[in-house]
């Protein structure tokens, strides 16, 4: 199976081109929408108000806007959340990626802003 990444920085289409593709029957895998999911799962929930307290956390998800604020101006909170949420989007990415393995899928794409950064691109 082949896996493409798509990435880039704000503005640059990449949700477009995932749309595109996803339009022409490709399953695509959007990095942005499994961490949106993450954030109200209670594993992360949990985590979230273990770390920063219940202000970050609003109707049984993470206060995304709070969270935003935060690490605006605090580094080492934004390395924290990473921690919590990214484990838990790299593993359900990865399942999607055995799922669609599994179903005959010769090609998957990834919609992911931070490719290179979370060093994806070498796996």
């Amino acid at each position: 199976m082949i896996i493409v990444g798509i990435t880039g920085v704000l503005g640059t289409g990449k949700s477009t081109l995932s749309g595109m593709l996803r339009d022409k029957g490709l399953p695509v895998i959007d990095i942005d929408e499994l961490g949106r999911q993450a954030s109200r799962s209670p594993e992360v929930v949990t985590a979230v108000e273990k770390a920063f307290g219940s202000a970050f956390v609003k109707n049984g998800s993470i206060d995304r806007d709070a969270m935003k604020e935060l690490v605006f101006i605090n580094p080492q909170a934004l390395k924290t959340i990473e921690g919590i949420i990214h484990p838990v989007v790299r593993g359900e990415m990865c399942r999607s990626v055995r799922s669609f393995s599994v179903s005959g899928a010769k090609t998957v794409i990834i919609d992911h802003p931070l490719l290179f950064e979370t060093g994806l691109d070498k796996k």
